[in-house]
This record gives C-alpha cells, sequence and structure tokens, in this order.
C-alpha cells in the first residue's frame, strides 16, 4: 500500500480505502508476500480484468462518439497536446 501511495501520490489512508473498496467488490484480492508476511501484496482477479475491459470499451467507443466530426487534423493535433500535457504530470 505504501509503495502505491507514493507511486499515485496519495496519502496511505486514502489509497487502503480504495484498495479496501475494491477487494469487498472481489475486483483485486489482497495477499502477504512470502517473503515478508508483513507486506501487502494486489492482484486483479478475473472479475477485475472483466470489468477493467469492459470499462475500456465503453470509455474508448465514447471517445470515437465525441470526436467522430473532428478531422483527421484536429484529432492529430489533440493527440500531441494531450501527449503533452501526460507528460506534464509526469515532471
Amino acid at each position: 500500500v505504501k509503495e502505491l501511495a507514493e507511486s499515485f501520490k496519495l496519502d496511505i489512508s486514502t489509497l487502503s480505502r480504495q484498495a479496501a473498496a475494491l477487494e469487498s467488490k472481489e475486483l483485486i484480492q489482497r495477499f502477504s508476500d512470502p517473503s515478508d508476511g508483513r507486506v501487502s501484496l494486489f492482484a486483479i482477479t478475473k472479475l477485475g480484468k472483466q470489468r477493467l475491459k469492459a470499462d475500456k470499451k465503453m470509455r474508448l467507443e465514447r471517445y470515437h462518439r465525441m470526436l467522430d466530426d473532428w478531422s483527421g487534423d484536429e484529432k492529430e493535433m489533440f493527440g500531441r497536446l494531450l501527449l503533452r500535457l501526460n507528460e506534464a504530470f509526469i515532471d
């Protein structure tokens, strides 16, 4: 949880609550690290993978509808600007 919180720049308590919510919906499973039982590890479940795939499909379909009347040049420019924005978040 600590490593995920640091990676996502979230408070540990926030990430713990979110992980618990995903676990209660059986989207992830928590287990102890075999080399250090104090450490919790997470794995996505089969249901979690299915939901993730379905959500991605729905999101892509929505983007296609939203950008349907954009020209190819507009879509290309938007893609470049979105990439630039994402890179700024990483820095």
